[in-house]
C-alpha cells in the first residue's frame, strides 16, 4: 500500500499540485492513489525527496518514517502534524521540538 495520498493530504495538496511539484501529470497521481498503476523507481525517488521520507515508508515497509509505529486511528493526526512540521524552517522545527521535549519532562 502506497502512502502517497496520506502524505499529500497531510501537506494540504491537491493531486494536481503534487503532480506539478514532482513533474508528472495529475492523472498519474490519481492512478497511483487508486492503485491502478505503481510509481516508477524514479517517481518513488522524487516522491520520497518531496515528502522527505524514505521510499520504504512510501511503499509501506516502514512505519512513520521508520521511527514510530502508529495506530491506524492516529495515523491521520500524526500525518497532519508531520505535514505541518515539515513545512517549517529548520530553525522553527527545532523550536517546536525543544518545546515538545520541555513539555514531556
Amino acid at each position: 500500500m502506497f502512502r502517497i495520498q496520506e502524505l499529500r493530504t497531510a501537506k494540504n495538496l491537491t493531486q494536481r499540485e503534487l503532480a506539478e511539484k514532482i513533474g508528472v501529470k495529475n492523472y498519474i497521481v490519481a492512478n497511483w492513489e487508486q492503485n491502478r498503476t505503481e510509481p516508477s523507481v524514479q517517481d518513488l525517488r522524487d516522491l520520497a525527496d518531496f515528502f522527505e521520507c524514505s521510499v520504504d515508508y512510501l511503499i509501506g515497509r516502514e512505519n512513520d518514517f521508520g521511527q514510530i509505529v502508529l495506530l491506524s486511528d492516529q495515523s491521520n493526526e500524526y500525518s497532519k502534524l508531520y505535514g505541518l512540521l515539515s513545512s517549517l524552517s529548520e530553525e522553527k522545527r527545532k523550536i517546536i521540538i525543544d518545546l515538545l521535549q520541555m513539555l514531556q519532562e
